[in-house]
């Protein structure tokens, strides 16, 4: 008996390459954005590798390159005791409020 190696997934298997590149490329550009801004030596080629094989590691660097240069973080801090979010919000007159 022949036995078929073929799944007849490569129509999904294509798709999610796709996806994931496309997302590493978006990485990838952030990456480039912020390390030209502050002046951080590198190469986009290093950026897309590093988008692609350690993304978590990279969204970590934007973090706190971003942070330590004044930014607003990019996630909540869950190390508060109420463990909720405050949003700003503007009324009809223009006056901002905090929300919790």
């Amino acid at each position: 008996a022949v036995v078929s190696t073929q799944s007849g997934h490569y129509g999904r298997d294509s798709l999610a390459w796709v996806f994931y590149l496309g997302f590493a490329s978006l990485v990838t550009v952030a990456r480039a954005k912020i390390r030209d801004h502050y002046g951080i030596n590198g190469n986009p080629i290093e950026d897309f590798f590093a988008a692609m094989l350690v993304y978590p590691a990279v969204m970590v660097q934007l973090e706190t390159v971003s942070e330590k240069n004044g930014l607003a973080p990019m996630m909540p801090d869950s190390g508060r005791e109420d463990n909720h979010l405050e949003m700003d919000v503007i009324d009809n007159k223009g006056n901002g409020a905090a929300m919790a």
